[in-house]
């Protein structure tokens, strides 16, 4: 149990649907897909399916893509086509660490119900690769902000420097006993 075929757009990393499944079977992603383009109307609408080259992505999947109606053009990603499926896998991750660890399913039903709850959960994350918004913040428009962090990091750095050389060398007094200087208490700065 646990298998799953799932969709993700690449734009906004969004998981658009999941299909779960007790084997990663073709028909099971032709199923995912052919549900994904009837629910947001992708009939006609050119688009791209990155995937790898197991076997869940040929048999139904490439009748799928004969359909007149369907404009997919599937990309294999590997290194020769210099494309990545990361992000399918990062959402695999989530799903097996989240739903099959820490809810452990004991039934192909109960795994069904948890399933949309899974993809609410993982659309709401925020993702670094996304600057820090989530997948519904993406499609919904939001813009990432830069409240220029690197340069207050910056600014930060170079107080503290001028803080650490301006520290008081009386400290060296309360301590007997030690050959103390005002620069041997000072930790380097490191870059």
């Amino acid at each position: 149990m646990g298998q799953q075929a799932s969709t993700l757009d690449n734009f906004s990393r969004t998981i658009l649907g999941a299909v779960p499944s007790f084997s990663s079977k073709s028909k099971t992603v032709a199923k995912n897909l052919r549900e994904i383009i009837a629910k947001y109307n992708l009939f006609y609408k050119p688009f791209e399916l990155y995937c790898d080259d197991g076997p869940e992505n040929h048999g139904y999947v490439n009748a799928l893509l004969n359909d007149k109606k369907i404009v997919i053009t599937k990309i294999v990603a590997n290194y020769k086509t210099n494309r990545s499926n990361n992000m399918i896998e990062a959402w695999n991750k989530k799903f097996k660490q989240i739903i099959l660890r820490r809810f452990k399913p004991t039934s192909f039903e109960e795994l069904e119900k948890l399933m949309p709850y899974m993809i609410e959960y993982f659309n709401d994350l925020k993702l670094p690769v996304l600057k820090t918004l989530s997948p519904h913040e993406v499609l919904k428009g939001v813009k990432y902000e830069d409240f220029g962090i690197k340069n207050k990091m910056i600014e930060a750095r170079k107080l503290r420097i001028q803080q650490n050389q301006s520290v008081n060398c009386n400290v060296a007094g309360l301590i007997e006993n030690l050959n103390h200087t005002c620069s041997s208490h000072l930790l380097p700065f490191v870059e």
